[in-house]
């Protein structure tokens, strides 16, 4: 029943689809390239399972952060709407509605995984070339996992300020200027 419930509220919600949409076109870019890049050049392969951390590593870096950026956009207004009240007074403990955030945010992150895999496996499909004798290796299903994991961080920290703060624009300020302070600091210790 949270399982539909989030999936109603998340589906009539333009933010969900705008940014599924342009996080598809920002994966679908690279892939492009790569597609262009092995028709071009007779020693570039792009095939399956050796292509599987070019495909992922497009969404290491945008993954995380279009997971967090939506579960900001889809949560934090159900505060300034009332409807997160209205759910509890409507007979919905606090408990069950938080877990079906937890469940939003699962698929969420199953969402823009998938979005990743179909983009970066179609794009093989165009590429000339044979890959190796499997479709994917154990290697590349812990690269996945990892992939989850950041998503799932990155989420959790969304769907936390989106309960602190109430506010789509505070929590979105907030979660960028953490982005742009990680990186700067990254880039500080490994001077580069």
């Amino acid at each position: 029943m949270l399982l539909r419930i989030e999936w109603l509220k998340a589906s009539r919600r333009r933010a969900l689809w705008v940014a599924l949409a342009a996080f598809a076109a920002f994966t679908a870019v690279p892939a492009i390239e790569r597609v262009r890049s092995a028709q071009g050049n007779p020693n570039a392969v792009h095939a399956l399972p050796e292509s599987w951390p070019d495909i992922l590593q497009s969404a290491t870096g945008l993954g995380p952060l279009f997971t967090g950026v939506l579960m900001i956009l889809l949560f934090a207004p159900e505060f300034a709407w009332r409807t997160a009240r209205q759910n509890v007074m409507d007979g919905l403990s606090r408990e069950r509605f938080y877990a079906g955030k937890v469940l939003l945010l699962a698929g969420l992150v199953g969402l823009v995984t998938a979005t990743t895999v179909l983009i970066g496996a179609g794009g093989t499909l165009l590429s000339p070339g044979g890959g190796g004798p499997s479709f994917i290796r154990p290697a590349d299903f812990s690269y996945m996992g990892g992939l989850a994991l950041g998503m799932l961080v990155f989420g959790s920290a969304g769907m936390m300020l989106s309960v602190h703060l109430r506010s789509s624009g505070s929590a979105l300020a907030i979660l960028l200027l953490y982005l742009f302070v990680e990186e700067a600091l990254a880039r500080l210790i490994t001077g580069t």
